[in-house]
């Protein structure tokens, strides 16, 4: 690690004054894990998915405790005799109050819990201060020094100056694509060697080829009557990115624009209002649906009905809606920026996101083709192959076991 930024610390995977791990005698099968899922978003974010999707898989093979705060407590989807879930009280659900949690009370519960490592699902967004145990830490993505006003003043601050120097007491971090990595290594200042890369998995068991058996009830809950293009995001301005896919549907020829529609599937979050606005304003208005949160039982029937799935987003470490889009056998196109295009490889269209003819274009050429269509689907089969929950809990477990990292 870079010195300047991280003091005295002269490698990973050991913490200063560490000096009696309490998992050093143990098998490695018994060594419990402590997650900290104070940022699981109510349940729909991806960080969300991954925290949860992390959790089912790790307790295959692991004794797993996580942190939630009580709302996330009721509706975690995840149960089991090695799991143990310990309750925080609301008031930890502002930014303020959550940043000290970590930074004040995690240790307490750490040592309260018996648990020998520490799991941080959103390094970016959130640090432990020291733990006595080794700490892991997985990194989505750093959009904030990408996208101007991504969180509000506080917020910017403390994940731009305070996060950094938090890193002295991470052992081990993991991005979750090449794109995040390189990031990693030009913003937090850590060498390459000191950076993992483990891709995001996705649930195999509801995304699939098969067409839902809820198909036909969900398209008609959400009165989906014609065709549709599909985008699977919160919606949140600027990042999101959901003007310019506006206007790029703007420029669809008549034909187009008479035939399809835009669903916008996502919980409303930071700039909602710039995207309602456009849409009011826009005169194909009435072609645009916005449903807010969906449900995940009821989002493989959005992907298996739609012609397309589009992701316009500036900033991404992953795009886990890509990847489900594809195994359920629907064309993507997305935005040529961040992990998106590492992400889908050959197997999706690519855009300039700022650039709306652009995207116009590369829409009109998948909805105007059905070949050029069953092309990319075939493509999307064989690429999701590659993205697997439990090969990224095999992955953190090795990490955790100080074995060599293979990935």
């Amino acid at each position: 690690m870079n010195d300047s930024v991280l003091g005295s610390k002269s490698k990973m995977g050991k913490q200063p004054g560490l000096t009696n791990d309490p998992a050093s005698n143990l098998d490695d099968s018994k060594a419990r894990i402590f997650i900290s899922g104070l940022v699981y978003d109510n349940g729909k974010s991806g960080i969300a998915e991954y925290t949860h999707s992390l959790t089912r898989s790790l307790i295959k093979d692991r004794e797993v405790t996580i942190a939630l705060l009580m709302k996330d407590a009721e509706i975690f989807p995840v149960r089991s005799k090695n799991l143990k879930i310990v309750v925080v009280p609301n008031v930890f659900s502002s930014a303020f109050f959550n940043i000290l949690w970590h930074l004040l009370c995690l240790p307490f519960y750490i040592r309260w819990t018996g648990c020998h490592s520490l799991i941080m699902p959103a390094l970016n967004r959130r640090m432990p201060f020291w733990t006595g145990v080794p700490v892991l830490g997985i990194v989505h993505d750093l959009s904030q020094f990408t996208v101007t006003g991504k969180y509000d003043v506080f917020r910017m601050f403390y994940v731009m100056h305070v996060l950094p120097r938090l890193l002295y007491f991470v052992d081990d971090v993991i991005a979750i694509s090449e794109c995040t990595k390189e990031a990693i290594i030009q913003h937090w200042k850590l060498n390459e060697k000191e950076v993992a890369v483990c891709y995001n998995g996705y649930d195999r068991d509801r995304f699939h080829s098969k067409t839902p058996a809820n198909q036909s009830l969900v398209l008609k809950e959400y009165d989906l009557t014609l065709p549709y293009i599909l985008y699977v995001s919160r919606i949140e301005h600027p990042g999101k990115n959901h003007i310019e896919l506006i206007k790029a549907f703007e420029l669809l020829s008549n034909e187009l624009s008479k035939e399809y529609q835009i669903v916008f599937a996502g919980s409303r979050w930071s700039g909602a209002d710039y995207v309602l606005e456009a849409i009011e304003a826009s005169p194909m208005r009435e072609r645009f649906r916005v449903l807010d949160y969906v449900p995940a039982a009821e989002l493989p029937a959005l992907y298996h009905g739609a012609t397309a799935v589009v992701f316009p987003s500036l900033a991404e470490g992953f795009g886990i809606p890509l990847v489900e889009a594809m195994a359920c056998g629907t064309p993507t196109l997305c935005s040529n920026r961040s992990a998106l295009q590492e992400v889908v490889g050959n197997a999706g269209v690519t855009f300039d996101p700022e650039n709306a003819v652009d995207i116009c274009e590369k829409i009109q050429h998948i909805l105007n083709s059905k070949r050029t269509q069953r092309k990319f689907i075939a493509k999307g089969f064989n690429r999701c192959r590659r993205y697997s929950w439990d090969r990224v809990a095999k992955t953190i477990l090795i990490t955790l076991n100080n074995r060599p990292l293979k990935v």
